[in-house]
């Protein structure tokens, strides 16, 4: 929404694609479209792996029905909208559409997408058998187009620009290949710095500061709801978070079940998170410490991993988040660590020379 909001700024037509539970925000921010295709079901796998072909395999995304469905939408909304090119994110048909109507296509990436991820701190699994990408082979081979053995291949080889919203440091696999342009985050300033909730406002006069952004992840939000109410009795932590359930304010706890993140990020100390790349990048913008949780799959423990090798942030105890002695001694022991906060302000300094959605733009108009 970010890079819409600066085309739209730059006199540009700006049309979207995308499922019904987004339309709410959509028409909230002025923006229209049509609908995009929505898989069935999730697909049985004795095993669900770990990189993005193996989850977009469980999400129904590479059965023929679904594929077939999709190509079609995008052909309807193109054939519509008529667009000078296509900007997309982790889209598995897309780029094949784009491929045979010969429209110009821009792609967000991550190396957490390829095949070739590997992480230091666990294995990568894998499930997904080659024929799970049939459908797209078949579409590829009409065109006379050399198969793929990996989602990951749609943008590489098929995306006339592609875009890395991180910096250099975060995604060092990519930063020596010329085509991966690094542009910074991409975060929706309108959505990510809205106006306080009043309770909120009211927490963050205290100090030191806790954002907490667990949502997310799997842990069970009761469980980790009851241990900050437990966490802010026993210490002088002040706690913000952002829930899908629960809604509570306290003396030195709020938890609403929204929160514009940037709003409440630029006020913290520390930030406790799933590893979610908008959160992680909203720390690395404001130049806050870190602990994270990342949940199990590629992206959140690929960034999870750069970060604690930065030295910005750590990889938190899972037991802390049940027991809130532990998790107090946790944080304090990060907030308490100097150099975890100047490798924090590194990156944010970092991150501070891209222009995020002003460059994501100027490239979109150079192709």
């Amino acid at each position: 929404m970010a890079v819409a909001d600066e085309a739209r700024r730059r006199g540009h037509d700006v049309s979207f694609l995308v499922r019904q539970s987004f339309v709410p925000l959509l028409e909230k921010h002025g923006f229209s479209g049509s609908l995009a295709a929505e898989p069935r079901k999730q697909v049985q796998l004795s095993q669900v792996g770990d990189t993005w072909t193996d989850i977009a395999a469980y999400l129904g995304l590479t059965e023929n029905d679904f594929v077939d469905q999709s190509q079609r939408v995008e052909r309807k909304a193109i054939k519509e909208f008529k667009p000078d090119a296509v900007f997309v994110e982790s889209n598995v048909t897309m780029p094949l559409t784009c491929l045979e109507d010969h429209i110009p296509l821009a792609s967000t990436f991550t190396w957490a997408d390829t095949s070739s991820l590997s992480l230091t701190t666990q294995g990568m699994r894998s499930s997904v058998p080659p024929t799970r990408l049939d459908r797209h082979n078949d579409s590829l081979q009409r065109m006379g187009v050399e198969p793929i053995a990996d989602l990951s291949d749609l943008t590489v080889r098929f995306a006339q620009l592609i875009l890395v919203p991180m910096t250099p440091s975060l995604e060092p696999e990519l930063s020596d290949h010329a085509r991966f342009r690094f542009v910074g985050d991409l975060l929706f300033h309108s959505l990510e710095y809205g106006e306080l909730p009043a309770a909120v406002g009211a927490v963050l006069k205290s100090r030191p500061r806790v954002y907490v952004y667990l949502g997310t992840s799997d842990l069970e939000e009761s469980i980790w709801v009851k241990t900050l109410q437990d966490a802010v009795g026993i210490s002088d932590l002040a706690i913000v978070a952002a829930s899908r359930e629960h809604e509570m304010t306290q003396p030195r706890l709020a938890i609403q079940r929204w929160l514009p993140g940037g709003g409440v990020m630029s006020s913290a100390d520390i930030c406790l998170h799933a590893g979610t790349a908008n959160t992680m990048m909203l720390a690395v913008r404001h130049g806050v410490p870190q602990m994270l949780l990342p949940f199990s799959d590629s992206e959140r423990r690929y960034h999870a991993e750069k970060i604690v090798a930065l030295g910005a942030g750590v990889l938190a105890d899972k037991a802390a988040i049940g027991d809130a002695s532990k998790l107090c001694v946790a944080i304090h022991s990060v907030l308490d660590a100097l150099t975890v906060k100047q490798a924090s302000v590194r990156l944010r300094d970092e991150a501070a020379v891209y222009a995020g959605p002003r460059m994501a733009v100027d490239m979109l108009e150079a192709i």
